[in-house]
């Protein structure tokens, strides 16, 4: 299991001005950016922040994107 948490803020394109913040584990922003294109199309990551797992609690993990 990756050991780090990438927190990324997008929009959907082509016209979105809503951004959407997910938590992905992943070992890098490319890997999380990558998995997060494909689950969700069309987007524009607008910031990227990584944290160490253990940083978050269980509560901010149950809903994110595991990538193995």
């Amino acid at each position: 299991m990756a050991n780090y948490v990438q927190i990324v803020t997008y929009r959907k394109l082509p016209s979105g001005k809503k951004h959407y913040t997910e938590n992905v584990i992943a070992e890098s922003p490319v890997v999380a950016h990558d998995a997060l294109k494909e689950s969700k199309g069309n987007i524009e990551i607008i910031d990227n922040k990584t944290t160490l797992i253990s940083m978050l609690s269980e509560n901010d993990l149950k809903d994110s994107i595991k990538i193995e």
